[in-house]
């Protein structure tokens, strides 16, 4: 916008010299019989040239029929001053075009990631989609990225904060988010699993999966003190312990066979078995404030 308007500028002046319509001066220029008159603004002449500038300014004009301004050169050829005129007219021009901004290319108006919650804020769900992405927690997002959609399935202060209100909302939905707000604290945890927390045939198990990761945020706006574990990868046949839907009614989601997991209004941490990546070092069991769970789609 500002390179628009100062291009326009330059040209309007370049036609004042030009076309002086509403013109203030006249300058005679030559003697009898080749005598030219040019029409004119003093502004423009006394802003752009030290010599209109003295000459205008010390009354060196004097008022014609029409009551305009008159300035004599009678020592120069009209022929001549036109060109110098012209040639002033390319020099303007040129340092007009050389001062005007550089115009700016902005960068690609990325969308922001949108998620329903009342336990992160939308900032710690990017970073967790870099991390989805195995990308560094502070890397930008680009137009050319995967969109994500976060679609609630459970909230624990609305739907009941224990296991069996956890595994009938969820019903078998995955790619999933959870994330557990401790009571008394600002800690946040959280995990993302590809696969299901729950089976139908197969009885309690361990489930292979290499993407599924575990976190914590100090509170719902940290970026700087969060903490990622990946699976390991010599104990990616270890990652998720699938649970008997028909069985185990106290337990709600188990990544790493015990590394976090939850026991109705209980969130348990520990990586006794080193089955995440040892990041998160805490071996506590914690109060459940908030829970929340959100199915994970791709926007295509």
């Amino acid at each position: 916008m500002a390179s628009k308007f100062h291009a326009g500028l330059s040209q309007d002046l370049l036609l004042m010299l030009n076309n002086a319509d509403d013109h203030d001066i006249v300058i005679r220029v030559g003697k009898d019989p080749d005598i030219r008159e040019f029409s004119a603004h003093s502004c423009i002449l006394k802003a752009r040239s030290p010599y209109f500038k003295r000459v205008l300014s010390a009354e060196q004009t004097t008022k014609n029929n029409n009551n305009v301004n008159e300035f004599k050169k009678q020592n120069i050829n009209p022929n001549v001053f036109e060109i110098i005129l012209n040639i002033y007219e390319i020099m303007m021009e040129s340092y007009m075009k050389n001062t005007l901004p550089k115009a700016t290319t902005l960068p690609s108006r990325v969308e922001k990631v949108q998620i329903e919650s009342k336990i992160i804020k939308p900032k710690l769900a990017s970073i967790i989609i870099n991390w989805m992405n195995r990308k560094d927690a502070d890397a930008p997002r680009s137009k050319a990225d995967t969109l994500y959609k976060f679609n609630l399935i459970y909230r624990g202060s609305q739907d009941g904060i224990d296991s069996d209100s956890f595994r009938s909302k969820y019903n078998l939905q995955a790619p999933t988010l959870v994330l557990v707000k401790c009571q008394g604290s600002q800690k946040i945890f959280g995990g993302y699993s590809p696969i299901e927390f729950y089976n139908y045939n197969y009885g309690d198990r361990y489930v292979h999966c290499t993407d599924s990761f575990i976190f914590s945020f100090e509170n719902n706006e940290d970026a700087q003190n969060m903490k990622l574990s990946r699976v390991n990868s010599q104990h990616s046949d270890h990652a998720i312990y699938d649970y008997d839907y028909h069985n185990n009614y106290d337990y709600g989601f188990n990544f790493g066979g015990n590394t976090l997991y939850t026991r109705n209004k209980t969130l348990y941490v520990a990586n006794k078995e080193g089955y995440y990546e040892d990041n998160i070092k805490d071996d506590n069991n914690y109060t459940i404030e908030e829970f929340e769970a959100f199915r994970i789609f791709k926007q295509f």
